[in-house]
């Protein structure tokens, strides 16, 4: 579909499922989101790999910060049509139970 629609990661990442659904909607804005400037960084990147620069705005701040001020930014939140987040979900106590590969190089916030 070719429907301009505004698409909010939070917790971006690497920006893998914001630029995947950008890409599936053409004229889609998306909003890349993270607490982390790291994982922003990488999500700049790998936006410019994919020709999607042009139609991202990247956001440092807090999940909370986002949806409890909806207006402080250039738009406001509720005019997002869709939102997306594969937040964190590893407990603390169970990072050391974790396999290595995982362990080493999943950023601590997660």
């Amino acid at each position: 579909t070719d429907h301009p629609f505004r698409i909010m990661d939070i917790g971006v990442g690497s920006g893998c499922l914001l630029f995947s659904v950008m890409r599936h909607f053409q004229k889609a804005r998306g909003y890349a989101v993270d607490i982390s400037l790291d994982a922003l960084q990488i999500s700049r990147l790998n936006a410019e790999r994919h020709g999607l620069t042009s139609r991202c705005s990247f956001m440092h701040s807090p999940m909370e910060e986002i949806l409890s001020s909806p207006s402080s930014f250039d738009f406001n939140v509720k005019d997002i049509d869709i939102l997306i987040s594969n937040p964190p979900y590893i407990p603390t106590e169970e990072v050391n139970k974790l396999h290595p590969h995982v362990r080493n190089y999943e950023p601590k916030q997660a």
